[in-house]
């Protein structure tokens, strides 16, 4: 009977070797870049994101680095990563080797790396956009970073990022924003919807993001003005305010009542 259940359990140890062998053999390689593949390069990039040479790495492979790069970004933990990581520290322990780094950094870099190498890719902006509201803020940090370079091409992204349901994902589509050298017809839109947001300190960043944007964006505020939504006014005049004599110049009228007012 033992050896019935041995014979058994042996046969599934070799289909399970059969199956991941048969993965491993007709998975698409990875592009490759002075002999050494993606893989390695991004590797190379996570243990020392500051390193030229693995950044430079990175760039050469351009926007075909984006689909393996968004898998990095996008892999869940489980228990056989953490398994993964504790065996990797052990053994890296004993050898005297750099220990692995954890799941949470790679995750973060994966996103950096996107940033550089997506060349306003619809996926990776998207996958970018959604890593905004990530529980983890250093990769909320790194999505935020990336998505500023991306500029306009982002802009449809975030109309949906700064009405979602996360408010950690609406905050950082400000910052976003913020950051970012978008066109003022597509920047000053979205931080008009973030002052009709249910979070004071969101509406406040937005207020704050708005002014920085300087004397352009005093047209739109001073309409904004007489919209029906209080939230709405004082985002307006409160940014309108922190413009200061930029936004008198540009709208004398309005500021005097303002300023009476206050």
């Amino acid at each position: 009977m033992f050896g019935v259940k041995l014979g058994r359990f042996m046969v599934a140890i070799a289909l399970l070797l059969s199956a991941g062998f048969a993965i491993w053999w007709t998975r698409e390689p990875l592009p490759q870049h002075k002999g050494k593949p993606l893989s390695r390069w991004f590797r190379e990039f996570v243990a020392n994101p500051t390193d030229p040479v693995p950044l430079a790495g990175l760039r050469a492979f351009g926007p075909a680095a984006a689909p393996f790069l968004l898998k990095q970004m996008k892999r869940e933990e489980n228990q056989f990563n953490d398994l993964t990581f504790s065996v990797g520290s052990r053994l890296a322990l004993w050898t005297g080797s750099p220990p692995p780094l954890p799941r949470q950094w790679r995750r973060a870099k994966a996103a950096e790396a996107l940033g550089i190498v997506s060349g306003n890719n619809d996926a990776s902006i998207e996958a970018l956009s959604l890593a905004l509201g990530d529980p983890d803020a250093l990769l909320r940090l790194e999505a935020v970073l990336a998505l500023a370079k991306q500029g306009a091409a982002a802009g449809y992204a975030l109309r949906n990022a700064i009405r979602d349901a996360s408010p950690n994902r609406r905050l950082a589509a400000i910052k976003v924003i913020e950051r970012s050298k978008m066109n003022l017809d597509v920047s000053l839109p979205l931080l008009l919807v973030a002052f009709r947001d249910p979070d004071p300190s969101i509406r406040a960043y937005a207020t704050h993001a708005t002014a920085k944007l300087g004397p352009a964006a005093v047209p739109a505020l001073t309409f904004t003005l007489s919209s029906n939504r209080p939230a709405s006014r004082e985002c307006a005049w409160r940014a309108l305010r922190e413009i200061g004599s930029g936004a008198r110049s540009s709208a004398p009228a309005v500021i005097s009542v303002s300023s009476a007012g206050d």
